[in-house]
């Protein structure tokens, strides 16, 4: 893969590298390389630009600093300490400047195939921004922009790590970037917007800032999430599946396989951009964690999962793209996991398989709970 990428960005004259260690030394010289920015052990914030020098987090006061075990009796929250001394956390972010160089190859013709930006997601986009989508050269393309690493996900804290990325991102934005364009032998200015994330359920709440737990898990639905607490199951389960039916469906009367009423409301409406901007108005998040080595216990009463945010945590830090709040789709769920799941449950339950099966005592006392499948009680 990296070969070639390198084939894809060198004159068709020039020699590919014969190792690895060559490889990276190029990709280096072109501008591929990464940045790396401390950041507080509790996610609170970023050791950047003009406080990139600081020793301390202004959250929660913790040193950007730390000590080697042996050097402990040494005052030690410098960068100083005997050269022992090292950073917390560190988050790499990409250097892109490989742009201002960057061949653009291809025609600026558009593609007559039926392609993804034949969605209505892309229209609503293209239609939107006339200027941007009329020159075929502002592409789709995937790059790897950050990465976080450690035992953990940063979870609702996310929106730290992601402010080097969302800046550059207006930059490409507002300013473009000067790239080469080899069919016309000119530079012209290359600017990019960030279409969606495609990501699992609970990272589309740590990156929507929609709680996906508890009463209203459902972000498309938003506050109109049917919801209901099993008794003995000990969580929440999701109806109104039926709405979103055509009006005349035999399903939406049929309450002997379902949840024993009918079901003939309209479906939801998705919110859109300005709804979300007006309901996050005023919502003040404060990010960071304290450090602790005590693992909190599972919830499982009612009361413990009513303490979960109920639908805005905080207001996503895309929302500071000057064209977020007008995208039609801002997140994509990662289809794979979820069939995986969806499989391993019908399976485990069809096969009674142990410790898989969703068959249990719990469930058939829910049934027995809400007056329905009366066969099934115990």
């Amino acid at each position: 893969m990296l070969l070639q990428i390198l084939k894809d960005m060198l004159p068709l004259d020039a020699k590919l590298p014969k190792d690895t260690y060559e490889a990276k030394k190029i990709i280096k010289d072109l501008g591929l390389g990464y940045e790396k920015i401390d950041a507080c052990i509790n996610d609170c914030m970023l050791f950047w630009k003009e406080i990139a020098n600081d020793e301390e987090c202004k959250v929660s006061s913790y040193f950007q600093w730390e000590t080697n075990e042996n050097d402990k009796k040494n005052s030690g929250n410098d960068k100083e300490n005997n050269g022992k001394a090292k950073t917390t956390k560190v988050v790499y972010v990409s250097q892109n400047s490989f742009f201002n160089e960057m061949a653009c190859r291809g025609s600026h013709k558009r593609r007559n195939n039926k392609t993804s930006r034949d969605s209505l997601a892309w229209k609503t986009f293209d239609n939107h921004y006339v200027d941007f989508s009329s020159d075929p050269r502002n592409r789709s393309s995937f790059m790897l922009s950050l990465l976080i690493p450690g035992p953990s996900s940063p979870l609702n804290d996310i929106d730290v790590y992601l402010q080097p990325l969302i800046e550059e991102l207006k930059e490409l934005w507002d300013d473009g970037i000067s790239t080469y364009d080899v069919s016309s032998n000119e530079n012209f200015k290359m600017h990019a917007a960030l279409m969606w994330t495609i990501n699992d359920f609970p990272a589309y709440g740590d990156l929507s800032g929609w709680g996906t737990k508890g009463e209203y898990a459902c972000p498309p639905c938003n506050f109109n999430t049917r919801s209901q607490w099993l008794k003995y199951g000990g969580k929440y389960c999701y109806m109104g599946h039926r709405r979103f039916l055509e009006e005349d469906h035999s399903f939406r009367k049929d309450r002997k396989f379902f949840d024993g009423t009918e079901e003939m409301e309209k479906a939801p409406v998705i919110p859109s951009g300005i709804d979300i901007m007006v309901q996050t108005e005023g919502i003040n998040c404060i990010f960071g964690k304290k450090k602790t080595k005590v693992q909190k216990k599972k919830r499982k009463r009612k009361e413990d999962v009513d303490q979960e945010p109920k639908g805005w945590k905080k207001r996503s830090i895309f929302f500071e793209l000057p064209y977020w709040e007008n995208h039609m789709l801002w997140h994509n769920l990662d289809v794979m996991h979820i069939e995986k799941n969806v499989t391993d449950n019908v399976l485990g339950t069809v096969l009674e398989l142990p410790r898989k099966t969703k068959d249990n005592l719990k469930a058939r006392l829910d049934l027995k709970d809400m007056g329905i499948r009366h066969t099934l009680h115990l």
